[in-house]
């Protein structure tokens, strides 16, 4: 069986407008009031509306002070325009979605090198005109095995990565490296005590992940566009669809070609299962469960307003172990270099002084 129509059609719109037009947003819808059967949970109930209005868990809110300090804007320097998510695994290494390190199709070159982006990290505010919080982007590259499915055109290990030219100042900031897994086996092994438990399935009205980001927050499902953005950095609590409804979902209950979890995804929904997947400005952002990183969203087709649920990809363990060791060692390497500078001075001044 075939990928439904509209689902189709979406994602054509969807990649005609990819990655470098988009704005700068995440779908985080008002309340919706209509509810119904998530899972075991009946989401009408006057026991459950009430508490999920109270969380806010299908509207956008805020983040606070102290969450959401490892995200950052993806930005073209030329207009400071938001168009992606990132998470920072190092001072000057990070980890994005796929489409946006490319120019909106797999087979297109990597995205241009030198200073034509910008990464924006350490502000809630996307558009801060504070200098340190800016570094430009030195490199971009893609997960080898990234590429589109040609039927649905949806992304297969949709990661990619970037490097800045210049380390992000440490001072006050994170550990950006704290509670990363070592291996991949142990990244799977922590990843399945959210995903396999029930307590964060999509339904469930006692724990969540979230997402972070400045994509939009609304959207004109008559129009297929986007009409409100954030300026400051939201979150959204979000929980995990089982990789069969996933499937069944995706494939409108029949065979399909693209399989989710062959392609190192998963996916989320919101608890309420309203619209609920990524929109524009999304791609990048990422799935934290207990204040700890675990995967990178993509973009939904119209903002979720079909499919209601969002693809997001798993990380690559080896490859964010790179992304650390090399930034130790420019680390280390600034911190010798900066000792032997001061070694120096403080030769010179004591020459200067017995001479």
């Amino acid at each position: 069986m075939s990928f439904k129509p509209e689902i189709r059609k979406a994602v054509n719109n969807k990649f005609r407008n990819l990655c470098l037009e988009s704005p700068n947003g995440m779908n985080i819808n008002e309340q919706n009031e209509t509810y119904g059967m998530v899972g075991k949970v009946n989401l009408s109930s006057k026991s459950i509306r009430p508490l999920i209005r109270r969380k806010r868990l299908t509207g956008g809110i805020d983040a606070m002070v102290n969450e959401g300090t490892l995200v950052g804007s993806l930005q073209r320097k030329a207009d400071r325009k938001h168009f992606c998510g990132v998470t920072l695994v190092t001072l000057k290494h990070g980890v994005t979605a796929c489409s946006c390190v490319i120019f909106g199709l797999p087979n297109d070159a990597d995205l241009q090198q030198g200073t034509e982006y910008v990464v924006m990290a350490g502000d809630k505010k996307w558009e801060t005109q504070d200098q340190k919080r800016l570094r430009d982007v030195q490199s971009f590259w893609k997960d080898s095995r990234c590429d589109m499915d040609p039927d649905i055109g949806i992304w297969q290990f949709g990661m990619g990565y970037f490097e800045l030219s210049m380390a992000f100042p440490a001072a006050g900031g994170p550990d950006y490296a704290a509670g990363m897994p070592t291996s991949q086996d142990e990244y799977e092994t922590l990843f399945k005590k959210f995903s396999e438990n029930i307590e964060y399935a999509q339904g469930s009205v006692t724990k969540y992940c979230y997402t972070y980001g400045w994509g939009a927050k609304k959207y004109d499902v008559k129009l297929g566009d986007p009409t409100l953005f954030p300026p400051s950095l939201n979150k959204r609590a979000v929980q995990f669809i089982s990789m069969k409804d996933c499937q069944d979902r995706l494939c409108n209950n029949g065979f399909c070609s693209f399989k989710v979890e062959k392609s190192g995804g998963f996916c989320l929904g919101v608890p309420d299962n309203s619209n609920g997947g990524l929109c524009k400005g999304d791609a990048g952002n990422p799935l934290i469960c207990e204040k700890k990183f675990y995967g990178v969203g993509e973009e939904a087709p119209d903002c979720g307003s079909i499919l209601k649920f969002s693809i997001f990809y798993k990380l690559d363990i080896d490859m964010i172990q790179s992304l650390k060791k090399k930034g130790s060692t420019a680390s280390n390497l600034f911190t010798r270099r900066t000792r032997t500078q001061w070694l120096m001075i403080t030769l010179t001044l004591i020459s200067f002084v017995i001479v």
